[in-house]
């Protein structure tokens, strides 16, 4: 019943110089006479010519999954086979034992192979590397202009004031002040500037 269920990894071949063998894989795995289609995530370490970690394979239907121990190694200077070592999740069902051999070429982060297990049809898998997005961070400078909000505090007074400013790019605004204590308020009309060296706002009234 679950004889087409399968799992397998994937390589970076070792003649590929500067090629860093470890890190994430995606891929898709298929099986031959069937349209039964595997989502493939590798996760591994490399020691030497030998690679070790875990690789989880997906099926389309999102309810078939498992999780298996792997490792692979390099035969001669284009061909990498690969082994299932154990699988840890789940315990029941156990899946096929995937045996695999992956070529690739020079500078192109993509694997392509084929896969054999005992009590499997065998068929073909698609490696490659995920697509990392960078982002760049720009520093923008400040712009005080828009509508910011705070407390005042007055040595001489028992209570503090809410305040707000309404800062225009053209350096014109205004300003709203409310007292908590008696409940009065004022608005004014301001004209502003910002010191960049110093990085200080000045707002007078006129």
């Amino acid at each position: 019943m679950y004889a087409w269920l399968f799992s397998l990894c994937a390589i970076w071949p070792i003649w590929l110089s500067g090629q860093d063998l470890g890190g994430s894989w995606i891929g898709k795995l298929t099986e031959y006479g069937t349209e039964v289609q595997f989502d493939l995530t590798l996760e591994w370490e490399a020691r030497g010519s030998i690679l070790e970690g875990q690789m989880q394979s997906v099926g389309s239907d999102t309810s078939l999954r498992a999780i298996f121990q792997v490792s692979g190694w390099q035969r001669g200077e284009d061909s990498i086979y690969i082994q299932d070592i154990q699988q840890l999740q789940p315990a029941k069902p156990l899946w096929c034992t995937k045996r695999m051999r992956l070529w690739s070429k020079p500078g192109r982060d993509t694997l392509r192979g084929r896969w054999d297990a005992p009590g499997c049809r065998g068929g073909e898998v698609v490696f490659y590397r995920p697509v990392v997005t960078r982002v760049q961070e720009i520093e923008v400078p400040f712009q005080p202009a828009g509508a910011w909000t705070g407390q005042l505090n007055q040595s001489d007074r028992a209570y503090g004031f809410y305040y707000t400013l309404d800062l225009q790019p053209d350096g014109t605004g205004f300003s709203y002040i409310v007292s908590e204590g008696s409940g009065g308020e004022a608005r004014h009309a301001l004209r502003w500037s910002f010191d960049v060296d110093e990085q200080v706002l000045r707002a007078r009234r006129w």
